[in-house]
């Protein structure tokens, strides 16, 4: 059997910087920050935690899949979910439906990964509030589907008739990578030919708040100038995260399928990896990168690749000061020279379980566009490695790094197509 390679061939995006790709690019090379005071009226009165600012989607709307009654029985998690669903399927010319007579491939054939670590939670601290305030019976009859961790997959299954292979992955922020690895690895098997992989994230709730702010994973920030100073940090500055909600869903496609139909290739999935540094067990501690060098290794054998075509770098770039220095060390381990690095999370916040999926997503458009943004506001280097806007030599390669607490992490690697 000939070997089956990954193709990304839509993307539908929400972020602090608005929706779609042009949205999403033009927000990452603006230099603007996309971090501000937190909306009381639209999420929480934030005036007694230490970090007071966020990555917040600008309102949204769309007829085609969020109608009264859908918005009535779904999480917030879930609407973005499914506008980035829709316009990833639009980008790729896929039907809305995978049901319809008209659909390219069976639903059988269409899988769908999905990533997230606080899904459902907008939801169910309303119909918490709700019940110790105005007592039982007020619950709403969807609170159970609504705020259930699988309930953007079950809501993106069943509106756009997807019946292949489904997994939602919550592995805290390694979660997009583990859900991405996944729908390469269905399109690699056999299993789909079509997948639908991302992940969607909407953290903006008291609860889900105050249990950041008691583990002092935020940064404490609660002027709108120190959000725009945040703009300003490198990959590795340990100050504490600032996050941000979001949605962000690829079309992964077998890459013959998507010849026969006719429809561009943004960019491939070339490699990936996974893995968990049992930190602070055992040795683990005393070397937290050795368990990414491996894994950056095996993602760079697997696309045949040696470490010297790697053009550019997305780091997981959390600002927790144990996964930054693992992470850079293994990056200083890996790679002799100075690589140009992207940080969207600096302007858009750390879209947590989304983020890993957008990074993918600009890294298919660097790849697609051969353009790098073009403020200095996104871009840090290993060692200060000056780039341009347009790339003086092809753009092959690019890196994408995740980690997650426990020493979870994981990479990927999204190459120019082949022609």
């Amino acid at each position: 059997m000939s070997q089956r390679s990954v193709a990304i061939t839509g993307i539908g995006t929400l972020t602090p910087a608005g929706r779609g790709t042009d949205a999403l690019w033009k927000g990452i090379s603006s230099g603007h920050s996309y971090l501000a005071p937190i909306d009381p009226e639209t999420y929480f009165d934030p005036s007694g935690f230490a970090c007071q600012v966020a990555g917040q989607v600008p309102v949204f709307s769309e007829p085609r899949v969020l109608t009264d009654s859908l918005l009535e029985q779904t999480d917030r998690c879930s609407q973005m979910a499914l506008v980035a669903v829709l316009d990833a399927l639009d980008m790729a010319k896929l039907p809305g439906d995978f049901r319809a007579e008209s659909s390219p491939v069976s639903p059988e054939r269409v899988s769908l990964t999905v990533a997230s670590i606080a899904a459902g939670w907008t939801y169910a601290e309303r119909e918490m509030q709700k019940m110790w305030t105005q007592g039982v019976e007020t619950l709403n009859r969807y609170g159970m589907t609504a705020s259930f961790p699988a309930g953007p997959q079950g809501h993106i299954s069943i509106f756009f008739g997807v019946q292949g292979r489904m997994r939602t992955f919550v592995s805290e922020r390694a979660s997009g990578a583990h859900a991405l690895i996944e729908g390469a690895k269905a399109i690699e098997r056999g299993d789909a030919e079509i997948v639908i992989a991302g992940g969607t994230e909407a953290p903006l709730t008291p609860l889900v708040w105050a249990a950041y702010h008691s583990a002092h994973m935020l940064q404490p920030t609660t002027q709108r100038e120190n959000a725009a100073q945040a703009t300003h940090l490198s990959a590795h500055h340990h100050s504490r995260m600032l996050i941000g909600e979001g949605s962000t869903f690829l079309v992964l496609e077998e890459r013959k399928h998507a010849k026969q139909r006719g429809v561009p290739i943004l960019a491939e999935i070339r490699g990936w990896r996974r893995g968990t540094d049992p930190s602070p067990l055992g040795e683990a501690s005393k070397q937290p990168e050795m368990g990414r060098i491996r894994a950056i290794r095996a993602c760079l054998a697997q696309a045949d690749i040696h470490p010297e075509a790697v053009d550019l770098l997305l780091p997981a770039g959390p600002a927790l000061p144990e996964e930054d220095s693992a992470e850079e060390a293994a990056v200083k381990k890996i790679f002799d020279r100075p690589l140009p690095m992207l940080m969207p999370k600096t302007i858009l916040g750390h879209l947590q379980g989304a983020a890993t999926a957008t990074d993918v997503a600009i890294a298919a458009l660097v790849c697609d566009r051969q353009m790098l943004p073009s403020i200095d506001d996104v871009r840090s280097s290993s060692e200060k490695a000056s780039i341009g806007k347009r790339a003086t030599s092809p753009l092959h390669h690019a890196l994408i790094f995740a980690s997650g607490l426990g020493g979870m992490h994981g990479n990927l690697l999204i190459s120019k197509p082949e022609q």
